[in-house]
């Protein structure tokens, strides 16, 4: 078997068929089983396998393949990744040979996220990456009540399509593909995308929040993107705020520790407060008034 330049290791079950001293192929028996492992840094891009026989290409096409879909054309077979950043495997259904194997491979490019200048920044990688030097992430599994958001920090790669929360130095920081031990992200609230057109979530019984700066008024934290938080734009490599809608009644998080209905409340201190009925209020208890023309919730 031979690979291309810098191709994917592969790590299979195979035998020499027939007799060793008069066979030049290889030979896959029922059950055996075929691993292909992309080398990191690399994901697989296709692999062909030429079989020594019509009967044995589909014999090796048919055979029971995950995480790929294979193909048959004369003695050719043709692997195609579903996702070629993970290993492929086969279950052989039955007896094939071959004499050659060819992976192809493309390089996976790293990935920038810009910090900003207040030290924080979401990040979404499509491949499970390394933590930059000086940078540390967090994924957020909790809220507590209006209190505000639990963050945990991770320890170890960050694991592929995951959304993190970034503290660092404000500037670019690059993430490259890792082998090594991947962080527990267990319940984490962050969601995102990989995708170049970057995606809409707007799932029923949620609410979404996205990371943005309003220096002037609350600074840095998650914030409403739409009305209620139904739904949010995310670009790519990017995480959004993902909270039940029954969890908390904050309309934002401030990365300080408060929320955004602290931050409203005490805007409003020196504004003129009515209740839903039109009448002025001096001393608000909690409850919901319109101040400056807009409905606001009092802790």
């Amino acid at each position: 078997m031979s690979n291309s330049k810098g191709a994917s290791s592969t790590s299979v079950n195979n035998y020499l068929g027939g007799d060793a001293n008069d066979r030049t192929s290889s030979r896959f028996y029922t059950d055996n089983v075929l691993t292909i492992t992309p080398s990191n840094g690399y994901a697989i891009s296709s692999v062909l396998f030429t079989a020594t026989t019509a009967g044995y290409a589909t014999a090796l096409a048919n055979s029971a393949w995950t995480n790929a879909t294979a193909t048959a054309s004369s003695t050719t077979v043709t692997v195609t990744p579903t996702d070629g950043k993970v290993a492929i495997s086969a279950v052989i259904g039955g007896t094939c040979g071959f004499t050659n194997v060819i992976v192809y491979y493309e390089q996976i490019p790293p990935v920038d996220v810009i910090i900003y200048s207040a030290g924080w920044a979401t990040a979404y990688l499509p491949f499970q990456a390394a933590m930059p030097t000086g940078v540390t992430a967090y994924i957020i599994n909790g809220t507590t009540g209006e209190n505000g958001l639990t963050l945990t920090e991770i320890t170890g790669d960050i694991p592929a399509n995951t959304g993190v929360l970034l503290k660092g130095a404000a500037g670019t920081v690059t993430f490259t593909p890792s082998s090594g031990t991947a962080a527990d992200v267990s319940d984490n609230m962050l969601v995102g995308t990989a995708d170049a057109s970057g995606k809409t979530f707007n799932e029923t019984g949620m609410k979404y929040y996205i990371l943005a700066n309003d220096p002037d008024k609350y600074g840095l934290g998650f914030y409403f993107q739409t009305a209620g938080g139904s739904s949010v734009t995310c670009a790519q490599y990017k995480a959004v705020l993902a909270v039940p809608a029954g969890s908390s009644s904050a309309i934002g998080f401030r990365l300080d520790g408060a929320t955004m209905i602290d931050a409203v409340q005490a805007a409003a201190k020196d504004a003129v407060i009515y209740d839903l009925t039109g009448r002025r209020v001096e001393n608000p208890a909690r409850g919901i008034y319109n101040v400056n023309g807009k409905k606001v919730l009092m802790k």
